[in-house]
């Protein structure tokens, strides 16, 4: 699924403006991502690699909320509630980053309503409340987690 959106956002990109005319990655304004993979050292991914990381944490939440709500038996439910709540967090994380800053600056006018249409769907999946009361926004600072999290992104 990973890999399928990814595709999926480059097919979207070859006939939407979701970047600036003039947008080049290596100049790109940047998003700190404080999780990374077997260290505590910071990211900084450009507009476009944050593009793609919001496009997949925010879908790999509908996916592991899918599966909770099919979940057979205890431990799978726990496995997809984790996996939701560390996807969600990190959707939010790029929400955030992407609502304002010099990020919007990379964004051309398609890729400003796919981000606010985004940002919707992760603003309203925030509100689902999990088993212990506590909704997904009371856990927007959860992006970090297990080595086997949700993407390596």
């Amino acid at each position: 699924m990973h890999e399928c959106l990814h595709q999926r956002l480059n097919d979207i990109s070859v006939t939407r403006a979701l970047f600036r005319p003039e947008y080049h990655d290596g100049r790109s304004a940047t998003v700190s991502v404080p999780w990374s993979f077997g260290s505590s050292r910071v990211r900084e991914f450009s507009a476009d690699r944050s593009f793609a990381a919001y496009h997949v944490y925010s879908h790999q939440t509908l996916l592991y909320l899918g599966m909770y709500a099919t979940a057979e038996d205890q431990a799978e439910a726990a496995t997809a509630l984790e996996n939701l709540v560390l996807a969600w967090a990190r959707a939010a994380h790029f929400a955030r980053a992407l609502a304002d800053g010099p990020i919007l600056a990379e964004l051309g006018p398609d890729g400003h309503r796919f981000v606010a249409w985004l940002s919707r769907a992760v603003d309203d999946l925030g509100e689902f409340r999990l088993p212990d009361g506590t909704a997904l926004h009371d856990h927007a600072e959860e992006y970090t987690g297990p080595e086997s999290a949700a993407s390596n992104d």
